[in-house]
């Protein structure tokens, strides 16, 4: 055989073999792509590529004239939207369901924001946004480092209903409670520290200004009630202030009337609970002659107490007693 360095090929027969060595190596990068195909990237031909990202600089929008667009995600993510300046996912629909999300187990959708708002609802003439569960609660807010809840409108800030009756009106309350249970509370506070159960404040003046607290009652039960080791606390923290302001008939349990027969010149009452520091203020309800209560004595173990006058009655007289702490 010629040694090809000493007997050079000629130039036909070398682009002949270079031709085949390039074939094959074509042949070996076509195979290698059906193997593994390139990762496929949605480009501006409009085209949207399932399973990889899709990057363009417009709008992309989706029409469908019956139902809208269903994608589904099997155990991931159904469908995720990002936007760096805009809306990461935004849907309009005329008369049916602009978003619809649901999940077995997980969430059905979830909005996040680091400076914006997570999940946006908008409507011109009803709900911006409605939550509903069979079982448990159909809306829970929690923030970690600032408010909860925040309702603000023209007319009610917050509205809460319990039971099937609609209670609702256009009060322009800030928070608004109502139930149709008779057991039930429209609005209850508790408090399990030791603070306040329910608070209220104003800057109102003059005893015709609103109070801080205000019950009222279109029946005859009552506006306030309070129970406790106070029922009441009525307090003036300043000189010139007052604790208790009753504007019309005041009734006290611990008060009452007896009345000491003709001939006597005493009477118990009875059944009336006294401390140590019980006093029992006691007075004649008519004017007798040289007669007058001269003493109302506690006993405070028989749950009673006895009126004295100074001498018998020559007739029956009514003695109005009264008992404070």
């Amino acid at each position: 055989m010629s040694d090809e360095s000493s007997h050079p090929i000629p130039d036909r027969r070398r682009m002949l073999r270079g031709a085949a060595a390039a074939g094959l190596v074509a042949a070996a990068i076509a195979a290698e792509q059906i193997v593994q195909p390139a990762p496929a990237r949605a480009g501006t031909d409009g085209d949207v590529v399932l399973g990889q990202s899709n990057s363009t600089a417009g709008d992309t929008v989706i029409t469908n004239t019956s139902d809208g667009v269903g994608i589904e995600g099997d155990g991931g993510v159904g469908v995720r939207g990002f936007s760096e300046g805009g809306y990461g996912v935004f849907a309009v629909s005329t008369s049916g369901t602009g978003v619809s999300g649901g999940s077995v187990s997980g969430t059905g959708v979830t909005g996040g924001s680091t400076t914006g708002v997570g999940v946006a609802g908008i409507s011109r003439n009803h709900w911006g946004v409605s939550a509903e569960s069979d079982s448990d609660t159909a809306l829970q807010a929690q923030s970690k480092g600032g408010i909860g809840v925040v309702g603000v409108g023209t007319a009610t800030g917050v509205y809460g209903q319990s039971g099937a009756a609609d209670g609702f009106a256009l009060t322009r309350d800030g928070v608004r409670g109502y139930t149709n249970s008779a057991a039930a509370a429209g609005v209850r506070g508790e408090n399990a520290a030791g603070g306040p159960g329910l608070s209220g404040a104003t800057t109102s003046v003059g005893r015709l200004g609103h109070a801080a607290v205000d019950g009222a009652n279109a029946g005859t039960g009552p506006g306030v009630r309070g129970v406790g080791g106070i029922g009441v606390l009525a307090q003036a923290k300043t000189n010139g202030a007052t604790a208790l302001e009753v504007l019309g008939p005041a009734v006290f349990s611990r008060s009452g009337l007896l009345t000491i027969g003709a001939g006597a010149s005493d009477v118990i009452g009875v059944g009336v609970k006294l401390t140590a520091a019980s006093l029992v203020l006691a007075t004649l309800q008519e004017n007798l002659a040289g007669i007058y209560v001269a003493s109302a004595v506690p006993n405070v173990a028989g749950d009673s107490f006895t009126v004295h006058l100074n001498k018998a009655t020559p007739k029956a007289a009514k003695v109005a007693w009264f008992i404070v702490n």
